[in-house]
């Protein structure tokens, strides 16, 4: 071994003793080590979407970060340096973009960025001179930064350095936009209404780079149909898959298929075809309604034979229509209808007597329908509210009702569809009844006028009449209309042409009148200078 020089053993023994020394004095009671100012984290970089990736087929669109900042105090005060932000690999910078500002008080009065940040690909910094005094912030905005690669996964922090060091802000790649496609198509394409699909369908869900997506798939029929239903609709997707399971329609047509999840959308690109299931009942598709004994039902009965999804089946039979309930008239003009469509509808179909409760049936020899819903068969209009309270131009203190009705007493309780207008009978010539609304639509055999605020606009005594086509029209009782109050001076005789000096060949008059003209000759208000 080689012996040291003194001068060499000299100094190494003055270094050691240094060291000692400013290790003790960090030891002794009220020494102070200053530390370095904290970091606040950069936002907005966690959810960073494959899509901007810089790589084909990304659009190389740059997210840009709020943040980070370093923030000093009086006690942990921003000196002279170099902070310095790295990317972390897997992203970049837009190198020359953004920015490095200083925010605070007083206490920033003696610190300096100079030139602010310096931005490349891989690292932004800021280099300071002075030193803070207090409260005081270096804040980079404007950051912009983007996925170098469409690959999953992808994350890190950006790593400070410098004046405080430690992580900045993580920046995550997630998934991009979702691209859906029918990884399993549905078959076959022609189904039996009710019968899913031998081979269900299979929804993937990815991105532009074949990431795959956790996401929630719905499944839908175009145009939207109520048969269509899957055990479970919408269906997550597992591994980028939605696996759909019982997919079926109910209801005969042609359909396309088509998957969704938020705004991305696929069709299957062969339209499902669907049939109806086997015919298992016949029904009234349109019921037959009100009538009179010399007019049709309107409107006449339409009858389908249907699967047990009320698809129509195409197939040929007679069908023969009935009366099953209802008053002493019979059905007549009502077939037996042949079809080869699996649909009969009725043109002349007509009750013979009035009567109120009817109901129809339908049979094709093998199935029977449910009775149609009650209707009746009505001849006339009566009151039984008559008009009366009346002022020119007032609606009627006592509003008209009518019925309609089956024979003299029995009011058509079925009967929610017959239209009644209201009308003059009689009465002065140039009159004008108002009502709104008129006609008014019976309900349960009731015609009310009661919310119509019906009125008459001229004095006299008057009859109205309320009609429907085929039914007797009823007239009311008569009642007088009043003059309204006055309102208004008005001549009723206008001066003609004269010669000077010489009276007038006709003379003017006067009326005090009410707002429709009519002249008020009684009450405060009918005599006037």
């Amino acid at each position: 071994m080689t012996p040291q020089s003194p001068r060499l053993v000299g100094l190494h023994r003055f270094g050691v003793a240094l060291l000692a020394s400013l290790m003790l004095a960090g030891l002794l009671p009220g020494a102070v080590l200053a530390a370095p100012p904290t970091i606040t984290p950069a936002t907005g970089g966690t959810a960073i979407p494959a899509d901007t990736a810089a790589a084909s087929p990304g659009t190389g669109t740059y997210t840009t970060l709020g943040g980070p900042s370093l923030d000093g105090t009086v006690a942990n005060p921003i000196v002279a340096g170099t902070w310095t932000l790295t990317i972390p690999s897997g992203f970049e910078f837009q190198s020359g973009a953004g920015l490095a500002a200083l925010s605070g008080g007083a206490g920033c009065a003696t610190l300096s960025v100079g030139a602010g940040a310096t931005v490349t690909t891989s690292a932004a910094s800021v280099t300071t001179t002075g030193a803070s005094t207090g409260v005081c912030s270096i804040v980079f905005s404007g950051l912009a930064v983007r996925p170098t690669a469409g690959t999953l996964p992808t994350s890190g922090s950006l790593t400070s350095s410098g004046l405080a060091s430690g992580p900045a802000g993580t920046l995550t790649e997630v998934e991009g936009a979702a691209i859906l496609s029918f990884r399993v198509a549905p078959s076959p394409t022609t189904l039996t209404a009710g019968v899913p699909f031998a081979t269900q369908p299979t929804v993937r869900s990815q991105d532009r780079f074949g990431n795959l997506r956790s996401d929630s798939i719905t499944l839908a029929s175009v145009p939207a149909s109520a048969g269509f239903s899957c055990t479970v609709n919408p269906k997550p997707t597992v591994s980028g898959d939605a696996v759909f399971a019982g997919c079926k329609f109910n209801t005969a047509g042609t359909f396309v298929l088509r998957a969704s999840v938020g705004s991305a959308s696929v069709d299957f690109g062969t339209a499902i075809t669907v049939n109806p299931a086997a015919a298992s009942k016949i029904v009234f598709t349109t019921q037959p309604a009100r009538g009179t004994p010399s007019s049709v039902l309107s409107p006449q009965p339409v009858v389908a034979i249907q699967d047990a999804f009320n698809n129509t089946v195409v197939m040929s039979a007679t069908v023969t229509i009935t009366k099953s309930a209802g008053g002493a008239g019979s059905l007549v003009s009502c077939g037996p209808f042949a079809t080869t469509t699996g649909v009969v509808s009725g043109s002349t179909c007509r009750i013979d007597a009035v009567g109120t409760g009817y109901t129809l049936t339908a049979t094709d020899g093998t199935r029977t329908s449910l009775p149609t819903s009650l209707f009746d068969i009505s001849d006339r209009i009566v009151f039984t509210t008559q008009p009366s309270g009346a002022v020119a131009g007032v609606a009627f203190t006592t509003q008209p009702v009518a019925e309609v009705r089956a024979g003299t007493s029995t009011r058509s309780l079925n009967d929610s569809s017959t239209p009644v207008t209201l009308s003059i009978a009689s009465g002065p010539s140039g009159a004008t009844l108002t009502c709104s609304p008129n006609p008014v639509t019976a309900s349960a055999g009731i015609a009310s006028f009661v919310g119509s605020s019906c009125r008459l606009d001229k004095v006299g005594t008057y009859t109205l009449l309320a009609s429907s086509s085929g039914l007797t029209s009823a007239t009311s009782s008569s009642f007088t209309v009043a003059a309204g109050p006055a309102t208004k001076l008005g001549f009723t005789a206008q001066p003609s042409s004269a010669t000077t000096t010489q009276a007038f060949p006709i003379q003017p008059v006067v009326a005090v009148q009410d707002a429709g003209g009519n002249t008020v000759t009684s009450g405060t208000n009918s005599t006037a200078t």
